[in-house]
């Protein structure tokens, strides 16, 4: 959620961006406070989870749209400022609880979390699984 509200603070104007604007702080406090309550200290993420090719993707996605999204306001530079706002909360909290962060563009793989567990299946190392228990 946090990383759609700032895309779209950037992408637009007048009262999207203000409510995408509010939607942002309100999501980076919650990390900020989870982290806090389970006393997680900021980490920097192993790797760069939009890099440029990605976010050269991100923007052709959201120019394909029928939106009110404008890809031409997306600035990498500024896209980045925000993100190191909630990023290293996010990570810690990703580590913790062994919990993915969400890729920016959706993978073939992607599917709803209820989806995921079957009866008679192993369950995945964490639901969002790109993590392995070597990871740890």
């Amino acid at each position: 959620m946090v990383d759609s509200a700032a895309v779209i603070s950037l992408c637009t104007e007048q009262d999207l961006k203000r409510q995408a604007e509010y939607t942002f702080a309100m999501g980076r406090h919650a990390l900020a406070d989870t982290s806090a309550i389970f006393r997680m200290k900021p980490s920097t993420p192993r790797e760069d989870r939009l890099p440029r090719d990605q976010f050269l993707e991100l923007r052709k996605c959201i120019g394909g749209t029928g939106t009110p999204l404008a890809s031409h306001r997306l600035d990498e530079e500024e896209l980045r400022e925000l993100r190191k706002m909630y990023e290293p909360q996010a990570e810690a909290l990703s580590a913790y609880f062994l919990m993915a962060l969400p890729s920016w563009l959706p993978t073939e793989r992607s599917r709803e979390n209820w989806k995921v567990r079957r009866p008679g299946r192993d369950i995945p190392f964490a639901v969002s699984d790109p993590f392995s228990k070597s990871d740890l």
